[in-house]
C-alpha cells in the first residue's frame, strides 16, 4: 500500500473482507441467542416432565393414603394430604413461570 492512499480508497478496495466480517459476526450472534433459546426450553421441558413424575407419585400417595386406610386413621390425615398438594401445586406454578 502507498503511503499517500485515502481512507476511502482503502475502504473501497476491502469492501468484501469488511462485508463479510460483518456477516460472520451477525451469524454469530444470531447461533448463540438461538442456541440459549433452545437450551431454555430444553431445561423448562425437562423440569416439567421431572414435575409430572413428581405429581404422579404424590398422586398415588395421597390415593393410598385416601383409600388404603381405616376410616380412623382417614380423618388425622386428610387436612395434611390436602396442604401438602396445595404446597406441591404453588411450588409447581412458581417454578414453571420463573422459567419463562
Amino acid at each position: 500500500m502507498k503511503p499517500g492512499t485515502r481512507i476511502s480508497e482503502q475502504l473501497w478496495r476491502h469492501l468484501v473482507a469488511l462485508i463479510s466480517l460483518a456477516v460472520a459476526l451477525t451469524s454469530l450472534g444470531y447461533n448463540t441467542w438461538r442456541n440459549e433459546a433452545s437450551e431454555n426450553n430444553r431445561n423448562q421441558r425437562l423440569v416439567s416432565i421431572e414435575v409430572l413424575r413428581n405429581l404422579g407419585e404424590l398422586q398415588q400417595v395421597v390415593y393410598h393414603r385416601h383409600w388404603g386406610m381405616d376410616d380412623e386413621d382417614k380423618g388425622k390425615h386428610a387436612e395434611r394430604i390436602v396442604d401438602a398438594i396445595d404446597l406441591v401445586r404453588d411450588d409447581v406454578h412458581a417454578l414453571l413461570d420463573d422459567l419463562d
